[in-house]
């Protein structure tokens, strides 16, 4: 259960033109309540072959008010365009089924499984309804122990990412009149298929690394998308030479590369080092590839 509390101020002024000061106020509170519930069971079959499955459900509302007050011949005044109460609501509900097994006279060791997740989204935004939908995500990880210190392993997971209410939510900020964006409830999570090689060695006196390769693939890709219009109309006002922002499920982006793990103790110390350098690529209909080089490193010590 929490509660937050946005105040906010800005203003907007035009050097060698004639347009007035742009500057408004408001205050945004709101509570954010989520349930989580789930049950879990194994259930071993057979030497080397266990049955695991389980179902959980997430409950989620988020309530807010809006209160803005736009600068008007040098007084600020409510503005109703902007002001607004909004409740939006968000269930999943999950069951998933796997396996962990042994193949080839423990040759290779192996996890399975299947994850269906159906999700509901309400808001009390006059006009919208939010699209419902069921997502099948299959894993697995196979590997092989090379001899006492190596192992190598394969792995791939189907992985969705939600919309975030913001994103969601169909209401016009029109704080800068001439940039102003709007929420899709159409949009649809992001998917993603993850593929990892790997290879971990374990030395003398703790030493340990781990080395691996991997290849995500994200479709249904969220990104911002800008018109321009020369009119629009937002609640009975008309606003002329409008950039409108607005986010839709159009792109797709590539990730590839490797990351490092190390981990060394040294007397009381054990540091441990994590490094992540990868390309990725972002294509959109109609606009040209993306691509750039990305990379994190940490090191740690405890």
């Amino acid at each position: 259960f929490g509660t937050n509390q946005n105040n906010y101020s800005q203003e907007t002024d035009y050097t060698n033109l004639t347009y007035p000061p742009l500057a408004s106020i408001g205050n945004n509170p709101g509570t954010d309540k989520e349930t989580d519930m789930s049950i879990d069971y194994i259930q071993p079959v057979a030497d080397g072959f266990t049955i695991e499955t389980g179902a959980k459900a997430t409950i989620e509302n988020i309530s807010n008010s809006v209160n803005t007050q736009m600068l008007t011949n040098g007084a600020y005044v409510p503005n109703p365009l902007q002001t607004y109460s909004f409740n939006y609501g968000r269930k999943v509900f999950a069951y998933y089924l796997s396996t962990n097994f042994s193949l080839f006279d423990k040759f290779i060791d192996g996890k399975a499984g299947l994850r269906d997740e159906y999700t509901v989204t309400t808001s009390d935004f006059p006009n919208t309804t939010i699209p419902s939908y069921n997502i099948l995500a299959p894993s697995f990880v196979l590997s092989h122990k090379l001899d006492k210190t190596q192992t190598i392993k394969f792995s791939y997971s189907y992985r969705l990412e939600r919309p975030q209410y913001r994103s969601l939510n169909p209401f016009y900020n029109i704080a800068d009149p001439h940039n102003i964006s709007i929420g899709n409830p159409e949009l649809k999570p992001e998917l993603g298929h993850n593929f990892e090689l790997g290879y971990n060695k374990s030395f003398n006196k703790g030493i340990n690394i781990y080395v691996a390769g991997f290849y995500r693939y994200n479709t249904n890709d969220i990104q911002s998308f800008t018109t321009v219009d020369s009119v629009l109309n937002v609640g009975g006002v008309t606003y002329h030479n409008v950039a409108l922002t607005q986010s839709y499920n159009i792109g797709r982006e590539t990730t590839e590369g490797i990351n490092l793990f190390g981990s060394v103790p040294a007397g009381k110390f054990t540091f441990r080092s994590n490094m992540f350098f990868a390309d990725r690529i972002t294509d959109n209909p109609g606009s040209p590839q993306v691509s750039g080089f990305m990379y994190r490193i940490n090191l740690n010590t405890s």
